[in-house]
């Protein structure tokens, strides 16, 4: 959660110093790219007050989703403040959507299917049974 605040934090403050030299013009897409780490922070504190942490997968495809959501952000304000476009600024909000399926799918797997460990490897034995 706190790499979720800092990461908001930080694209705050990038996004002051880059409004602050892009002589008066302004995106809206830089402007809010800082709510998409929110929104990681405020999945991890709601999953905290569930006390039931979202599996090692689901959270990493949360990441993925959230960073190429707010890269994408940043990039389309940086576009927009400079007046130009890019046919390349879809795909990373496709590449966010896409994690962001992994993540819900994750979500909605029972708990013995989302276990990982030793046993998700071929040949390997849960922690707790005989060696194979």
């Amino acid at each position: 959660m706190f790499a979720d605040l800092g990461a908001a934090a930080f694209l705050l403050f990038f996004a002051a110093v880059y409004n602050h030299f892009g002589h008066g013009v302004h995106s809206a897409f830089l402007d809010l790219a800082f709510l998409w780490p929110l929104g990681g922070a405020a999945a991890h504190a709601l999953a905290a007050l569930r006390h039931a942490a979202p599996a090692p997968r689901a959270d990493n495809a949360l990441f993925a989703a959230l960073t190429a959501f707010a890269v994408g952000s940043v990039l389309a304000g940086v576009h927009a403040i400079a007046g130009t476009s890019s046919a390349w600024l879809v795909w990373f909000f496709v590449a966010g959507g896409a994690a962001l399926a992994v993540f819900a799918v994750e979500l909605c797997r029972p708990r013995a299917a989302r276990r990982s460990g030793a046993a998700d490897l071929p040949g390997r034995a849960a922690p707790g049974e005989p060696p194979l």
